[in-house]
């Protein structure tokens, strides 16, 4: 089984505004521009007034220009055949905004794939990010809703595929993050020549003293006096964790964001895996380290020597 994941934008509700018919219909509505509306634009109500009306029109224009419609469709189909993977043995997984617009997008689009025979689509709402201040808590309901089930997906025996293509940038290159991480294939429909790319997916992992300081952190309770996190972690590393949004000041203290720690709580068990690393260079010399930092001083003392690095302890996806 395999489970393709894709964000839902509006390039439906854009391209149907294109049909006359469709068109006269949004213009008396007062809704012409109704892919770009915000989400708390008073129009969104017209929306939620005329959805059912709305929904058949843009059926009717889905039915009639098939993957075309949408850019979701569009990518969804090419991979499909790309990947040759049938209805019967594949899962899709849509997210949508927080916004009437969105979702009305999104519930037309899986019903499409569902009379297509994709029987197995689901439809998750996550909050939209629309400000700096709540782009982080954006990203943790992103993780609740999507990055957790592709983690219960993968570790059921699912493959999984990222359609990168549909989406905003900040929330499409964190679930890439967290793709990448539970070893999925990444994939775009590029403009230039309108087919599929399958993008370099190379398996990633957070460095391991990275993880070590965020569970310390954790262990601290959160939130931790600067004076305490000093004695835990070095400043100019706080500085750094800081420039990564890993961590961030309140109050004279440092939290530790809400997103480091779900990420580092669902792709490791703990600290306790990491057992270390072994250096072997070719000349048969072995170096034991216990973590990153110890790794990567280790490693720029060789120079041009070969060697092959050998895990003591493994981090598990959950």
């Amino acid at each position: 089984m395999r489970v393709h994941l894709s964000a839902v934008g509006t390039s439906l509700l854009r391209n149907a505004t294109k049909d006359p018919k469709i068109e006269d219909r949004l213009t008396t509505l007062g809704l012409k521009e109704w892919d770009r509306l915000s989400l708390d634009d008073k129009k969104q109500m017209k929306i939620v007034e005329h959805k059912n009306e709305l929904f058949g029109y843009l059926m009717g224009f889905v039915k009639e220009k098939g993957e075309d419609a949408s850019a979701e469709l569009s990518s969804l189909f090419k991979a499909f055949r790309k990947f040759n993977h049938s209805p019967e043995d594949t899962k899709i997984f849509l997210y949508h905004t927080k916004s009437p617009n969105s979702q009305l997008a999104g519930e037309v689009i899986k019903s499409y794939l569902i009379e297509r025979g994709y029987k197995d689509v689901v439809l998750a709402e996550v909050t939209k990010i629309d400000s700096e201040a709540n782009f982080y808590d954006g990203l943790v309901d992103l993780f609740d809703k999507v990055i957790t089930k592709l983690i219960e997906w993968k570790n059921s025996g699912y493959e999984i595929f990222i359609n990168v293509t549909p989406g905003f940038k900040g929330e499409t290159i964190f679930i890439s993050i967290a793709g990448l991480m539970l070893e999925s294939t990444l994939y775009y429909l590029h403009e230039s020549f309108n087919d599929i790319v399958i993008l370099p997916s190379p398996p990633i992992t957070i460095k391991p003293n990275y993880v070590k300081i965020i569970k310390r952190l954790e262990e601290a309770g959160y939130v931790v006096p600067l004076s305490t996190a000093e004695k835990i972690v070095p400043a100019d590393v706080i500085q750094h964790l800081k420039e990564l949004a890993v961590v961030e000041d309140e109050g004279g203290a440092i939290k530790l964001r809400d997103w480091s720690r779900k990420f580092v709580d669902n792709f490791y068990k703990g600290t306790s895996s990491i057992k270390g690393y072994k250096i072997i260079t070719d000349d048969g010399k072995e170096i034991v380290v216990t973590n990153g930092e110890e790794l990567d001083r280790e490693l720029s003392k060789l120079g041009d020597k070969k060697y092959r690095i050998e895990p003591l302890g493994i981090i598990k996806v959950r």
